[in-house]
């Protein structure tokens, strides 16, 4: 691969070596102290060995890239499901471990760290309103009754309790896990 600026003998350079060292050289370190480059975070095991690692997905998709140059490694695992984050860390956890005795999963947050959501009068009580996205349009019902209890409806299906809300910043930002069984009211 063109970032462990391997050359295959007859075969053109993608980038300059120096683009590549561009590519990762870290741009910005968050609160959390983790670097990021273009699109890339750093990290480094115990031994000093570093890490450049992505991981994400999008609907439908999830992803995890490592790639540890200095031992010539990499481990790229793809799914086919929308949940398939975690299935994307063990498995390239179990791989590079098999080659590492030191591996272990490098911290990927370089923004401010999540706290435990705190219900304000700005936050509690029903929120309804439409999610639209490339012309579909659902109907969305949040109810949020205190910091650790939460109602999500999505079109014309039950509420569902939301546990694990955070916040960054003071604003709502993320929820772990929607339970699979409806409230009744």
């Amino acid at each position: 691969m063109f970032n462990f600026k391997n050359r295959i003998s007859g075969q053109a350079s993608i980038l300059d070596e120096r683009w590549i060292d561009e590519l990762h050289k870290p741009v910005y370190t968050g609160p959390s102290g983790v670097p990021t480059t273009f699109g890339w975070f750093i990290g480094r095991l115990k031994s000093g060995v570093p890490v450049i690692f992505k991981n994400g997905g999008q609907p439908g998709v999830a992803t995890g890239l490592y790639m540890l140059p200095s031992e010539n490694l990499a481990c790229m695992v793809l799914t086919n499901r929308s949940d398939g984050r975690e299935l994307c860390s063990d498995v390239c956890n179990q791989v590079l471990a098999s080659y590492l005795a030191d591996w272990y999963e490098p911290e990927e947050t370089a923004g401010p760290s999540l706290s435990p959501f705190i219900v304000t009068q700005d936050f509690g009580g029903d929120w309804r309103g439409i999610l639209a996205n490339d012309g579909a349009k659902m109907r969305i019902e949040l109810r949020i009754d205190s910091s650790d209890s939460a109602t999500l409806a999505l079109g014309d299906n039950a509420a569902l309790r939301v546990t694990g809300i955070k916040s960054e910043g003071g604003v709502l930002w993320a929820c772990r896990k929607v339970s699979s069984t409806p409230l009744t009211h």
